[in-house]
């Protein structure tokens, strides 16, 4: 902690990217990094080894850049153990370095660039944009050049917001601003003393598993890691199997994500619990219940007796027994996540950051009652939390000020100054003496005929663990009525069929019956593409409602009253086509078609049977069904188009059917309800 602490007092001496840089270096003979090559075999970079790499790239990036300093360079690459030497290349060459989220469609990307009035792109593919000068980062490692380096070094960096090509925006952090927020560890460190602390209490791993793209990745993964020469681990990419089995065999310590990935950890734990007999249920239950009083009579020796004798077994199955420090950060976490993961004796707290603000507090008690109740901690000493209850009631809009904001931001290539003292975050949050808890988004609040506020977040926190789900998410629908109705979306998984269907309706219908009034789902719809998300990782709600809203997205009903099946149908298509005699005719046609390849009387089938469980079709059947389809109508449909949908019914194929012979526009969901008045 003390040389730790002495770094910080270095730093706060001079805040620029340069002396980050220097700081990092004299790391020198440590272990920087570490991941497993094609082989499977270790490999290590030390310190004094990413400084020659990035002497080298940077020589090669300033001959491609002619000399020039002072540009924007894009950074359009996967957190490897290869980014630090490309982005620190980037500020080394005399450059800014723009980062871009690697999952960006080219759209998006372009779009920035141009936004930030960028020069040039570094990308991992053979990426070719208009308008800039496009490099590839195999190229940058692995070129040897003795050009000259500039004596400048570059000072800032530009992180960009999700959202659609429209509404992405770029804000800047110059080394003043990023040095204030490394040095705000100086007052967080020593209140939790597994956070950063010297290698005699063992090595200390943190698994890289969040883009360095983004504030959360980019401060908590690695420069409060990187400046405290620590190792960062690298697994070989993001599947769950993946990051579970590095974190075992590398003996990880520690491990910043999102939700999504600690709501997937304890899902899957509670998962095998229920699979098991009764006896077996309630003893999970008793030792989860154990493990928290011993937590709290005895944080540390409880935690250790945790790990040693009632829950090693299942460490060892998920992130192996030698993991010190955990954080959540970058969403909403549902409280059983908290419970069952702080049970298991994985210390798992909750942290608030947002691109414009930076990581600004952690829930940093040992204590783990305080844990579990999903605070997001006390803020940073380089910032101040306020609450603006105009808008929002009891609770308001979370403010931030301070020194370790965002400097300013691009708009059309200008960098402009951030002048605003106190920044409007966007999120609800209720502010007292032990810390801040963030309710939602002020945007993403639900005002229904109650008049009471009701926060998607929570409403979800109820549907976890949906069978068959994989992505899900509440939001409030504009549907033609005076108030939002509350809506739930949800992502089938690829192998779902009908029986996954009934259950997850079962399941919602269950759910549903238990919440108040005010927080019922009033509409679940099926989501026929995947749901929109940030950074591949959470569901971006706003998003998601303007597409369903403008009838851009397209969606099934599921009916929770009727057989609990899924009302195979894009609803704000179908209101219009039930309406079209083209369509009716065509219906009989293809309930024809179903008879005669089925051996039926067509008075038999109604529009919603399905081909496969109503009707007993079966894998030859569907080679007829497909071929009769192109005799009469004209029309092709894939055999693996036809056998990958989980339910095939006559209204279904028939919109398809449709859609192919005379293409119509969608209606907006505003005109469904409409006309089904």
């Amino acid at each position: 902690m003390h040389a730790y602490s002495d770094v910080l007092e270095r730093l706060s001496k001079d805040y620029s990217y340069k002396c980050m840089y220097d700081i990092i270096c004299d790391n020198k003979a440590r272990t920087a990094a570490q991941f497993s090559d094609e082989n499977n075999q270790t490999c290590t970079i030390t310190y004094s080894d990413y400084e020659q790499r990035i002497e080298l790239a940077a020589r090669t990036l300033s001959k491609a850049l002619q000399g020039q300093t002072g540009l924007y360079v894009g950074l359009l690459c996967a957190s490897s153990h290869n980014w630090p030497t490309l982005f620190w290349a980037i500020l080394k060459s005399g450059n800014n370095a723009l980062f871009l989220g690697a999952n960006e469609s080219n759209k998006t990307t372009q779009h920035l660039l141009s936004e930030a009035g960028a020069y040039a792109l570094i990308s991992d593919n053979d990426t070719q944009l208009k308008n800039v000068l496009c490099l590839s980062s195999a190229d940058l490692l692995n070129t040897d050049s003795d050009f000259a380096l500039p004596a400048v070094f570059g000072d800032k960096i530009a992180l960009c917001t999700s959202g659609t090509t429209g509404s992405s925006r770029v804000f800047v952090y110059d080394g003043k601003a990023m040095g204030h927020q490394i040095y705000s560890a100086k007052g967080f460190i020593p209140l939790n003393r597994d956070l950063i602390y010297k290698n005699n209490g063992g090595p200390l791993k943190v698994l890289v598993c969040l883009p360095f793209s983004h504030i959360f990745g980019f401060v908590a993964n690695y420069m409060w890691n990187a400046c405290a020469g620590k190792t960062l681990v690298y697994p070989p990419d993001m599947s769950p199997d993946t990051i579970l089995h590095t974190c075992r065999v590398f003996k990880i310590t520690h491990v910043f994500c999102v939700p999504l990935f600690w709501n997937n950890i304890a899902s899957g734990v509670m998962k095998k619990v229920k699979q098991a007999d009764k006896k077996s249920q309630d003893k999970f239950d008793k030792m989860c219940a154990l493990s928290i009083r011993l937590q709290k009579a005895m944080p540390h020796l409880g935690r250790k007796i945790v790990t040693t004798f009632i829950f090693k077994k299942i460490q060892q199955k998920l992130l192996g027994t030698s993991i010190r420090f955990l954080i959540s950060g970058g969403g909403h976490i549902l409280p059983e996540t908290l419970r069952i993961i702080n049970a298991l004796g994985y210390p798992l707290y909750n942290g608030f950051g947002m691109t414009e603000v930076g990581v600004t507090s952690v829930e940093l008690s040992h204590d783990i009652a305080k844990r579990l109740l999903g605070r997001v901690g006390k803020p940073f000493d380089t910032v101040e939390y306020k609450i603006d209850s105009k808008k929002e009631g009891r609770d308001g809009e979370l403010l931030v000020r301070g020194t370790s904001l965002h400097s300013g931001q691009i708009v059309k290539g200008k960098y402009i100054v951030r002048t605003e003292e106190w920044f409007a975050t966007g999120d609800v949050g209720n502010l007292n003496a032990d810390g801040l808890y963030i309710d939602g988004r002020v945007k993403e609040v639900i005002v229904g005929e109650s008049g009471i506020n009701v926060y998607p977040d929570v409403v979800e926190d109820s549907f976890t663990g949906l069978p068959s789900v994989e992505q899900y998410s509440v939001l409030g629908l504009v549907t033609g009525n005076p108030y939002e109705e509350i809506a739930l979306v949800i992502e089938f998984a690829k192998d779902a069929g009908s029986l996954d269907i009934r259950k997850t309706a079962l399941t919602i219908n269950a759910v549903n019956q238990k919440l108040p009034l005010e927080k019922k789902v009033k509409i679940v719809l099926v989501s026929q593409e995947k749901l929109p998300l940030i950074s591949g990782i959470k569901v971006q709600r706003g998003r998601l409602k303007q597409a369903i809203e403008d009838g851009s997205h397209p969606y099934s009903i599921l009916d929770l009253a009727k057989r609990n099946l899924i009302s195979k149908q894009y609803t704000d298509v179908a209101k219009v086509l039930e309406r079209d005699e083209r369509f009716a005719e065509l219906k009989e046609q293809m309930r024809g078609i179903f008879a005669d390849v089925l051996f039926l009387d067509p008075a038999d089938i109604s529009d919603h049977d399905l081909f496969f469980d109503d009707l007993s079709g079966d894998s030859l059947s569907v080679i007829g069904l497909a071929a009769r389809i192109e005799d009469s109508l004209s029309v092709i449909i894939s055999l693996p188009e036809l056998s990958t949908m989980p339910d095939i019914n006559v209204f279904q194929l028939t919109e398809l059917t449709y859609r192919r012979k005379f293409n119509p526009e969608p209606a907006t969901i505003s005109e469904t309800v409409s006309a089904d008045e």
